[in-house]
């Protein structure tokens, strides 16, 4: 059984990934396992590792250069929804949104906002996934039948904005839980469109800039395309990139380890590690972060609880999970022990979650 992995040290962390860690990962990557390679990523306080397991290509042996490491690059998906809570809760520090604005008070005027008996949907429903707006748009699937590899390329904001004049809720807002690629979508648009700058940009300047998130965005830079793993599907056939123009701020984004783990430390609340944010504890960044992993949404049937694009556990921490047609991801946050574990992998399959899970379990066991 062949498992190739590098540890490399992120920054200014010199420890080697605890050995418990890399027997968890060794029985996910390797030859038989269900994942091609990934990167995964500890964040305890001021310490911070990063180890890449299994290959960045099936098309080349193992090596050290086939061994993906803190700047491999991937489509980390639906984590991209967790930047969106944090973005709103950051302007929201700035008093440029409230929270609890209705949507319809930043889409242009043509566009008919669905309501339930004059309820309506605001900002915090699309972003705690209770806004009454489903998972995907009735037409989604017509129209990714134009591009199958590439589901979301011909779905834009003009797209979206025609589906939401369309609409009819079935139940009013904040009454249940019902995850919605399109509703966080949805809150992208309206903050670029409050803005005038498009989703990537708002990412970059509001929280890239002050987390020093150097290869997190939605357009590859030439550096980032030479060192993004290809993508393979559940059963290791390589696949295609998506693009997602229209659900850019519902899982449009990609990143690096390198990148993860600072989002991952600030997510953690451990603010000593950036300068300008421990300088100004009122900062808009800081206020948002907290406002995102604080509770906004209770589905006690489904027993579901709901931060601003983060999902919370019985025990505080928040997390989220991601995958696009080749590609898995994961991030679990504990902002009170200022503790994270992140997994970037290039394979389509959710075992990465229990792998990450498992990670978390053992990270919690050794500190008791």
């Amino acid at each position: 059984m062949t498992i190739s992995s590098s540890c490399v040290m992120a920054e200014e962390i010199q420890d080697k990934m605890p050995a418990e860690i890399q027997q968890i990962a060794g029985e996910y990557f390797g030859d038989g396992k269900p994942i091609v390679g990934g990167v995964i990523g500890i964040v305890d306080g001021p310490k911070k590792w990063a180890c890449g397991f299994g290959q960045i290509t099936l098309q080349s042996s193992y090596s050290p250069e086939n061994t993906p490491d803190i700047d491999t690059v991937y489509e980390i998906a639906s984590l991209t929804k967790t930047f969106t809570g944090t973005l709103l809760g950051e302007m929201a520090a700035r008093h440029e949104v409230a929270i609890d604005d209705p949507l319809d008070k930043y889409v242009p005027k043509e566009v008919a906002v669905p309501d339930w008996h004059g309820q309506k949907i605001t900002l915090e429903d699309l972003a705690s996934h209770c806004s009454g707006i489903p998972r995907l748009p009735a037409n989604f699937w017509e129209i990714a039948d134009k591009s199958p590899d590439n589901p979301y390329q011909n779905y834009t904001t003009a797209e979206i904005e025609k589906f939401l004049s369309g609409y009819t809720l079935e139940v009013a807002p904040k009454t249940r839980y019902e995850y919605s690629n399109v509703g966080a979508s949805i809150l992208g648009h309206a903050l670029e469109l409050k803005t005038g700058k498009i989703y990537e940009t708002l990412v970059q300047e509001r929280i890239g800039k002050p987390l020093g998130l150097r290869n997190t965005s939605q357009t590859l830079t030439d550096d980032m395309r030479a060192r993004l793993a290809p993508p393979y599907d559940e059963k290791k056939n390589l696949t295609s990139n998506w693009d997602l123009p229209g659900f850019a701020g519902g899982g449009g984004l990609r990143s690096s380890m390198r990148d993860m783990l600072r989002y991952a430390q600030a997510s953690a609340c451990f603010f000593d590690a950036f300068p300008e944010l421990k300088a100004d504890p009122d900062h808009p960044l800081i206020l948002g972060i907290r406002e995102a992993e604080r509770l906004h949404f209770t589905d006690e049937r489904q027993n579901i609880k709901m931060g601003l694009g983060w999902h919370i556990s019985g025990k505080g921490e928040v997390q989220h999970n991601g995958q696009t047609g080749g590609y898995h991801s994961y991030i679990v946050v504990s902002p009170e022990k200022h503790r994270a574990v992140v997994v970037l992998t290039n394979t389509a399959v959710d075992v990465s979650d229990q792998m990450a899970k498992r990670i978390w379990e053992q990270l919690e066991t050794s500190k008791k």
